[in-house]
């Protein structure tokens, strides 16, 4: 497998980044102490804030090590709410486990699941990393909610997966493979792009397209190559304004995404509504290289209804 170790990512309300010794006063008070949050795990929570020194300073020594993912989740004031990790384990199989843990202060806001769809992201982006599982206690339902949240899908019940304080736990078994991803990346883009037009973002045009996409518009006009779909965007833009752009379904084939939406602007002071379908075809790299959009300007009547 290739391997890039634990580097810094930012997320909206995150940053996820190395442990040090330094956050151990912090990691103590807000979960390695609270029972709470280790009741799930094979450890009991940390009675002096030694124990966690020594935990952390498991992880700073393995660090050196390019096979070790595992962030510190914080705060983007700097205030450390919890841990997460991939552990590889099977470099034959191209595999690794997720794992996550975050202080009781901070359940049910989204911070976990914001953490793991980041850091799943990261695997894949970097490595070349095939799955990546997650299993929670059947009685911990709140972990298994995370997993579904980032995509992940459910495989199976297993029975008496592990130990801990309380006993055997019977686990759900949850994973994603590579081409899931990338299509829950590819869906993202494309809600992305069609969010840019209704907040003007230039920017989120620019990172969507490839330099020799091809744009082809339900009306006729093409624009070849990214400078021109820029063009084009600014000079709409002048004149426009996007009031809704609302995604019914996305399909999916391989690399392709067809997408059904309704869309509605003011241009040149005139107020227009359409339903219409986009067909993108996207490149290795994410971004797009062909967009064919088709409109149907007819309104719905019902010839066979009383």
């Amino acid at each position: 497998m290739k391997h890039v170790g634990t580097k810094t990512i930012e997320t909206t309300r995150l940053i996820l980044r190395r442990l040090e010794l330094t956050d151990a006063e912090m990691m103590f008070r807000n979960w390695t102490g609270d029972d709470k949050v280790t009741r799930f795990l094979r450890w009991d929570a940390h009675k002096t804030i030694d124990d966690t020194k020594n935990m952390i300073q498991q992880w700073v020594n393995n660090y050196q090590y390019d096979t070790t993912y595992y962030w510190g989740m914080y705060l983007k004031d700097g205030e450390m709410i919890g841990t997460i990790g991939i552990t590889i384990t099977s470099e034959y199989d191209f595999k690794g486990e997720l794992g996550y843990k975050i202080g009781s202060r901070w359940w049910s806001q989204g911070y976990s699941s914001e953490a793991a769809r980041a850091v799943i992201d990261y695997m894949f982006c970097n490595t070349d990393i095939e799955r990546i599982d997650a299993f929670s206690s059947v009685e911990n339902p709140a972990s298994k909610k995370v997993m579904e949240k980032v995509g992940m899908h459910y495989e199976g019940l297993l029975r008496h997966y592990y130990k801990t304080r309380d006993g055997f736990h019977d686990c759900t078994l949850y994973g994603i493979i590579r081409n899931e991803w990338e299509q829950i990346m590819r869906s993202d883009i494309i809600k992305k792009y069609f969010q840019a037009w209704i907040n003007k973002d230039i920017e989120i045009v620019k990172q969507t397209f490839s330099e020799n996409a091809l744009y082809s518009e339900c009306y006729g006009p093409e624009y070849h190559g990214l400078s021109q779909i820029v063009k084009w965007f600014e000079d709409w833009n002048n004149r426009g304004q996007v009031l809704e752009w609302t995604i019914k379904r996305i399909l999916e084939q391989n690399e392709t995404l067809i997408v059904e939406w309704y869309f509605k602007c003011n241009y040149d002071g005139m107020v227009d509504g359409f339903d219409g379908v986009t067909i993108a075809d996207f490149d290795d790299d994410m971004r797009i290289v062909k967009l064919c959009e088709f409109q149907s300007k007819a309104e719905h009547y019902y010839p066979y209804e009383a």
